[in-house]
């Protein structure tokens, strides 16, 4: 067993998955919504699950379930979009208005489907060796190149749920913040046609029209007790993602730049999110 499978089964005695991420946004910009320039990157992408071994993921160079996986890397740089449901896909604006009243000087009015490489994708397959296992978020770790102007305040990471054994037919799909509530840059600015936060553009739309959409957030995490790797699960908050057993489920991970957010802004261009992890841990469901 590897060092870091050997780190992972002493955090968790639950099961536990964390995937890694280097996140970088770069381009010319214009308030919110900025526009990227086309020199591509590669984001070192990998995947690590470990404990008891009740959950497993599927590596598909080994063709089996392991602790741990190289995933493909994102090719391209990430440009802010925007959804309230990660399948009715994304949208990116293509032109601004001026802006009138309160509005920002330049507001975002006209928008296109966004293309894949704007946005980061994976998918990946879990199962556990324990029957009716209910697998929650644990946690969603990162550190930002600035304290200051945060990019983690603009994340999103959205997974998208199949039903077991099926690799077409979703169950449900859960979209988070990372940061808390209280974290933004320094000088946010929101520039849609709604002039406030907490919206979003709507997914069955192709105009400027939002919808108030509040995602999950790390008060919906479960947590692990470090000391005992019991995992503990609040009741009214934490917000299970999925059941698993033996039988594989598929889950599409998608991280993004949510234009819609007021922390999505030209100071962003220059600043990195990186060694961020998301942890899934499981709680062996007996009724």
């Amino acid at each position: 067993m590897t060092e870091g499978k050997t780190n992972l089964k002493r955090r968790f005695t639950g099961a536990v998955a964390a995937l890694l991420i280097a996140l970088v946004s770069a381009g010319a910009a214009t308030f919110a919504w900025y526009v990227y320039n086309t020199n591509a990157y590669t984001t070192n992408v990998s995947m690590a699950a470990g404990s008891s071994g009740s959950l497993l993921i599927w590596n598909p160079e080994k063709q089996d379930y392991v602790y741990s996986v190289k995933m493909e890397p994102f090719y391209g740089r990430l440009t802010p979009v925007s959804t309230d449901k990660i399948t009715n896909g994304f949208q990116e604006v293509v032109a601004f208005r001026n802006g009138t009243g309160k509005e920002a000087k330049l507001v975002a009015s006209l928008f296109k489907t966004a293309e894949p490489t704007d946005y980061y994708e994976s998918e990946l397959y879990l199962k556990s060796t324990a029957d009716n296992t209910d697998v929650y978020i644990s946690d969603i770790a990162y550190t930002d190149s600035s304290d200051i102007d945060p990019i983690s305040s603009a994340i999103r990471v959205g997974l998208v749920v199949y039903k077991p054994g099926s690799p077409d037919e979703v169950d449900n799909e859960y979209i988070f913040e990372i940061t808390d509530s209280g974290k933004h840059i320094e000088k946010p600015e929101y520039n849609t046609s709604t002039g406030e936060d907490g919206y979003v553009l709507n997914s069955k739309t192709r105009d400027n029209t939002t919808v108030r959409f509040t995602p999950y957030s790390p008060e919906n995490y479960c947590t692990v007790d470090e000391q005992t790797g019991e995992v503990l699960v609040s009741s009214g908050k934490s917000q299970k993602i999925l059941t698993c057993s033996d039988t594989p489920v598929r889950v599409k991970v998608y991280i993004w730049l949510e234009g819609c957010d007021a922390d999505c802004t030209a100071v962003l261009h220059n600043h990195t999110l990186k060694d961020a992890s998301i942890s899934f841990a499981g709680v062996v469901n007996n009724q």
